[in-house]
């Protein structure tokens, strides 16, 4: 299976278009084994889903291996959050 199929299989992209720009934006020949390929595409689409960055930021964090960043759904309500905003 090539890259490009893996990245459609696994849904982080839709089509081959998109497969091989990921691919190349992930700079994924740079990877030994496949694992570490897919894993560096799925620490990519995470990034995607869960920010609103540009994917040329996404590949960068996710190359570096950086971890996603992870919104509370109580940041609004926190009173530690109230005394930092003061």
């Amino acid at each position: 299976m090539t890259v490009i199929e893996m990245l459609i299989n696994d849904k982080i992209a839709s089509n081959p278009f998109q497969a091989a720009h990921i691919a190349n934006g992930l700079k994924l020949g740079e990877c030994k084994t496949d694992e570490e390929r897919l894993a560096r595409a799925r620490l990519y689409r995470d990034f995607r889903n869960a920010t609103k960055w540009l994917p040329r930021v996404c590949y960068e964090k996710a190359i570096a291996g950086e971890a996603v960043p992870v919104k509370s759904l109580f940041d609004d309500v926190l009173h530690s959050k109230k005394e930092e905003a003061e």
